[in-house]
């Protein structure tokens, strides 16, 4: 997990930044995207896409269909 002040300085550099670690991003990161660990958890792989707003996810999750194999805990 970087430490807040290393955190700040990715984002003031960066317009995407993934992060293995589950952090909350500091102000300094308002015009980054900042994804986590738990972005993957939830929407799985991701497509990044620019467009005229910035920057648009297209989350495999949303698109896969429900299949077997992809069924979580709460969806039995």
């Amino acid at each position: 997990t970087p430490k807040a002040d290393r955190l700040s300085d990715l984002c003031a550099n960066a317009e995407i930044l993934i992060l293995r670690a589950a952090v909350d991003p500091p102000p300094a990161c308002r015009k980054a995207l900042v994804l986590t660990s738990a972005d993957f958890r939830r929407g799985g792989a991701a497509e990044v896409f620019a467009s005229r707003r910035g920057w648009r996810l297209v989350w495999s999750q949303d698109v896969r269909g429900r299949r077997p194999w992809s069924v979580n805990g709460s969806d039995e």
